[in-house]
C-alpha cells in the first residue's frame, strides 16, 4: 500500500512523474523488443494559471481533477496516465498507432470541453487542452526521443492557437 502511494500524485491519483517516466521506459523497451507499437500523448491545460488567479487554488485543483477524469473516461485500464508536472500530463497507449492516439486525444479534448465546473454555484468555463503525440517506432526509437517529440508537438499545438492536437513532424 505504501509503495502504491509513493507512485501516485497525491491530488490526482495518477502516476507521479518519476514512476510514470520509469513505466514509460519499461513500456518502450518492451515494445521495441517485441516489435510492438506505442503512442505517447503529452497534454497541457491551456491558461491554467488563470484558474488559480481568478478563482483560487481550490478551483485550480478541481481543474486538475477534471482533467484526469476526462483522460480516464477515454483510455483503457491498461494505458498509463501520469502527471508530468504542474498542469501537464502524459498518457502512454501500448499497442496504439498514431491514428488511434489521435482518436483518444480528440475524445479527451471534447470530453473536457463538456465537463462542468463551478464555484459558489456559479458555472466556470471548462479548461481547454493542448496535446502532442509521438509514436514508437514510427517517430522515435526510444522513450527519451518519444518524450521530446511529443512535447515539441504539444508546444506546436499551443503556438498554433491551443485547444488542439498535433502529431510530431
Amino acid at each position: 500500500e505504501l509503495r502504491e502511494q509513493a507512485q501516485r500524485d497525491s491530488l490526482t491519483q495518477v502516476y507521479n512523474h518519476g514512476y510514470f517516466l520509469a513505466r514509460l521506459n519499461q513500456e518502450a523497451q518492451a515494445a521495441r523488443e517485441n516489435g510492438h507499437i506505442l503512442a505517447l500523448i503529452m497534454l497541457d491545460i491551456d491558461y491554467f494559471k488563470e484558474y488559480n488567479d481568478q478563482y483560487g487554488h481550490v478551483v485550480g485543483d478541481q481543474v486538475l481533477e477534471t482533467m484526469v477524469q476526462a483522460i480516464r473516461l477515454n483510455v483503457k485500464h491498461s494505458d498509463l496516465v501520469g502527471r508530468w508536472g504542474g498542469e501537464e500530463f502524459g498518457v502512454v497507449l501500448p499497442g496504439a498507432d498514431t491514428e488511434r492516439a489521435l482518436i483518444v486525444a480528440e475524445r479527451i479534448r471534447t470530453t473536457l470541453a463538456s465537463m462542468h465546473l463551478q464555484k459558489d454555484n456559479r458555472a466556470i468555463a471548462p479548461p481547454t487542452v493542448s496535446q502532442g503525440i509521438a509514436t514508437l517506432p514510427t517517430h522515435a526509437k526510444d522513450a527519451a526521443t518519444l518524450i521530446d517529440l511529443a512535447d515539441a508537438a504539444l508546444y506546436r499545438a499551443k503556438a498554433q492557437g491551443r485547444d488542439q492536437v498535433r502529431v510530431t513532424e
